[in-house]
Order: C-alpha cells, then structure tokens, then sequence
C-alpha cells in the first residue's frame, strides 16, 4: 500500500508542475478548478489534494476517486508513463472542455489502472 504522505512526497518532486502536453494543462481549455478553488497547475491541484487527506491513508482511495482526467494525466507524465496516446484521444473524442470529467477520468483509469500508477509511483520512493 501507498500512503499519502508517500504519494504526496513523490508528487511534490516532479520538476514540471505542468502537464507534459501543454494544451492539456492550460486553464483555458481544461479546467484547474475544484470546489470553487483555481490551481495554477496540477501539480498544485495534486498536493492541495493531498493535503486534505489522512496522511496514512490509502493513495489508491484518492486516486480511484479523482474526477479530472489532465489531473491523472499529470501523475502519470510525472512517474514516466507515456500518456500521449490517451492525451490525443480525449482531445479529438470529447474535445478539450471537461464537460466529460467523470467519463474521461474512467477512460483514464481503464487506460492505466492503478496497479501500474503503484508500480511506478514505487520506483520513485
């Protein structure tokens, strides 16, 4: 098991607080936004998260419960898996708005379940 304290460690050192695609992190086109509060970037957007949780509880709770599909995209371009495939789908299928946040997060985790994000999340700790 992950802990958050351990996710938010890993998280909190990726260099780029942006999304590896650019488009798919700029506020004009997806939203950085939950409940009402704007991030400046998902990298932001994951610590802030983070933060609000048990520091002993199970990443893989927050993880399956996530809602913003650049947001995911974000954790895995930071833990080296390749999301560009998934990146380009979104954008031509459902368009670059996040009117879909429930469907494209799910289609995110069908693309990479968490037992890869664990396994490479474990090989930064």
């Amino acid at each position: 098991m992950i802990k958050v304290s351990e996710a938010y460690k890993v998280i909190d050192s990726f260099e780029n607080p942006l999304n590896k695609q650019e488009e798919f992190s700029n506020k004009e086109n997806f939203h950085v936004k939950n409940n009402f509060i704007e991030y400046h970037n998902q990298k932001e957007h994951w610590l802030a998260w983070l933060d609000s949780k048990a520091p002993t509880a199970d990443f893989k709770d927050v993880y399956v419960y996530i809602r913003c599909a650049p947001m995911l995209s974000y954790l895995a371009d930071g833990l080296g898996l390749d999301t560009d495939d998934f990146v380009t789908y979104i954008q031509h299928v459902k368009g670059i708005n996040n009117s879909n946040a429930v469907v494209e997060s799910r289609m995110f985790r069908e693309a990479f379940p968490y037992s890869v994000i664990e396994e490479a999340m474990k090989k930064k700790m």
